[in-house]
């Protein structure tokens, strides 16, 4: 039986009764502490499940919020706090250590309302005097275990518009498009220093036969 062990810090002392309602929605087979403090709600407790429906039902139960791990640049009021964890000596229904045990925290933020920064899905790799273009083919996607949705991309970088039957890189969902593009980019970047050592051997070939 594998434990995730679930922490939550509720900033906003009035949130305690909607997020207690919702704990007892999802019907939690542990018991679960809260402790209360001048400023703010400790919440936690372990469960063989991770509870992926609590995350879900919290952030539809502020519409103008979102959880994200990443804060950005800025002050930011964090309504909720949400980590999850498993023990790095947590193992398998077969006695095996998990190869990724969960180690994750989530702030609940107002949404942002910042402009969507444009991409272009070509990239562009000067190879001496010769030019090489790649492209990162975007797709929205699922997570059937979790039901999160998210973005995935294509493992073929050499053509554009590229059918989504063509597999995809890593089977990794990106929660959002610039995420998934970034991750595109490393990956064109492997790719590119392997086509490069290539370019070098032809052109070297081609000096030999003048």
């Amino acid at each position: 039986m594998i434990m995730t062990y679930l922490d939550m810090t509720i900033n906003r002392k009035e949130d305690i009764e909607i997020v207690q309602d919702l704990i007892r929605q999802v019907h939690i087979d542990a018991p679960v502490f809260i402790i209360e403090f001048e400023d703010r709600y400790e919440v936690s407790f372990a469960d063989d499940y991770e509870q992926w429906e609590l995350e879900s039902a919290i952030e539809q139960a502020f519409p103008e919020y979102e959880f994200t791990e990443d804060l950005g640049k800025g002050r930011k009021e964090i309504r909720i706090e949400f980590a999850r964890q498993q023990s790095s000596f947590s193992t398998d229904d077969w006695g095996r250590p998990l190869e990724n045990p969960i180690n994750e925290k989530k702030y609940l933020i107002k949404k942002s309302k910042e402009k969507i920064v444009k991409f272009s899905p070509q990239v562009k790799a000067l190879f001496g005097d010769s030019d090489s273009y790649y492209f990162i083919n975007i797709v929205s996607g699922i997570d059937k275990k979790s039901n999160k949705t998210g973005y995935l991309v294509l493992d073929d970088f050499k053509e554009f518009d590229k059918d989504k039957d063509g597999g995809f890189l890593r089977n990794e969902l990106y929660e959002t498009p610039m995420k998934a593009f970034w991750s595109g980019v490393r990956e064109i970047k492997h790719i590119a220093e392997s086509d490069y050592a290539e370019f070098v051997k032809n052109t070297k070939r081609k000096g030999k036969r003048r």
